[in-house]
């Protein structure tokens, strides 16, 4: 009975190192992980996008043509517009006076040649503060689309968006040929 008592003595004694070990190791696993501390990027300041304005499309046109096109791809659900709308290739607005009043054609090619001017263009008429939007329907025997929209309406759904950067990045391949 004393060796079974020394055996089960020893067992005990084994199995209580053994739990007091794995405890031990456990602590430390977790005493290491939660020392570390996490690291974390500095957040960059959030960039601010500047609204567009009735003042900064007065002041400068090239900006009011850009975000007349950029309505017109985007927000006019004119299928025509949607030509225009490769922004590698930019655009080229040719003013011309036709029957008293300042047509502004837009031509989907910043660089685009007389020669490769075939089929009429998409095009808007400015009268106050609105902007009417032309399109020639193809096999329709001279029909336009035609939609008007007020310089309020077109700043406010761009500004909605967050547009203002996307417009102003559009003036550099915007190019603007007068000939009225």
């Amino acid at each position: 009975m004393k060796k079974s008592f020394s055996y089960l003595l020893v067992v005990l004694t084994a199995v209580v190192v053994l739990l007091g070990g794995v405890f031990l190791v456990s602590q430390q696993h977790l005493a290491n992980t939660t020392t570390r501390t996490a690291k974390v990027k500095p957040s960059r300041p959030k960039q601010t996008v500047t609204p567009l304005t009735a003042a900064a499309l007065t002041k400068n046109p090239k900006l009011k043509y850009a975000s007349i096109i950029y309505y017109g791809i985007h927000y006019s659900k004119i299928q025509r517009w949607q030509e225009a709308a490769n922004v590698k290739r930019g655009w080229q607005v040719q003013l011309d006076r036709v029957q008293g009043t300042t047509r502004y054609s837009v031509w989907p090619d910043q660089h685009i040649q007389a020669s490769h001017k075939n089929l009429e263009p998409n095009w808007f008429t400015l009268s106050g503060r609105q902007v009417t939007y032309h399109s020639f329907i193809v096999h329709s025997n001279g029909d336009y689309t035609i939609l008007k929209v007020s310089q309020a309406q077109l700043l406010k759904r761009i500004n909605h968006d967050h547009a203002g950067q996307r417009v102003r990045k559009m003036l550099v391949r915007l190019s603007v040929l007068d000939e009225r």
